[in-house]
């Protein structure tokens, strides 16, 4: 698996489509490699919240744990397991795609985590999330650029739902992905980006905004 960067960028303010008007006339020559979609993720954590203060504490190499499905929960029919591996700056991932029947209920979610034997601490789904996203690709195929916008959060299995939505965040993200191999060409992509790069992780975010 290759290792890649991740540059986020938080934009307050700025309409949506100001965002995608800079993407589209980028010198890179970005086009849009998907078409938009609605993103879902139930994120994995300890009863103590172990991975979310990892991240808080910017432990330097972490992992993380979500099971995503694309679209409303009723019409998808697959969903994955993704492994997000961080060691300093850089980050790859590991994704096993099952049916949508193993995470149906908090049960059958946990008993498909346990039985894998990714982790020794004890798991469970801890947030939901989802978030609508654009995805470009540079002519070259060597920048992939993501915008995530009407990101919301809840609780997952909550009251026997499969998710609540309870909290949403009006901020948009953009991120930029590349290979370790195109770390020294990337300013070519940035200088044209005229935002601010910072920190970003949507699941402390959700677990701030909902558990405390």
């Amino acid at each position: 698996m290759s290792r890649r960067y991740e540059y986020k960028y938080t934009i307050e303010g700025l309409p949506l489509e100001a965002i995608l008007h800079t993407i589209r006339y980028h010198s890179a020559g970005f086009s849009e490699a998907y078409p938009q979609r609605q993103v879902n993720n139930f994120y994995l954590d300890t009863v103590n919240l172990d991975f979310f203060y990892q991240n808080v504490d910017g432990i330097s190499r972490r992992r993380k744990f979500r099971y995503r499905w694309y679209g409303d929960f009723e019409s998808a029919s697959k969903a994955q397991l993704e492994t997000k591996h961080k060691e300093n700056e850089l980050g790859w991932k590991d994704t096993l795609v099952i049916s949508k029947g193993s995470i149906a209920t908090e049960e059958k979610l946990t008993q498909h985590f346990r039985s894998l034997g990714l982790s020794d601490a004890e798991l469970m789904p801890r947030l939901y999330n989802s978030y609508k996203r654009y995805y470009f690709l540079s002519a070259d195929e060597r920048y992939r650029v993501t915008v995530d916008y009407d990101q919301k959060f809840g609780l997952p299995f909550h009251f026997d739902q499969p998710y609540q939505e309870l909290r949403s965040d009006p901020n948009i993200i953009l991120e930029v992905k590349f290979d370790a191999e195109d770390h020294d060409d990337r300013g070519v992509v940035m200088r044209e980006l005229p935002f601010l790069r910072t920190k970003n992780s949507k699941y402390a975010n959700g677990v701030t905004a909902l558990l405390f």
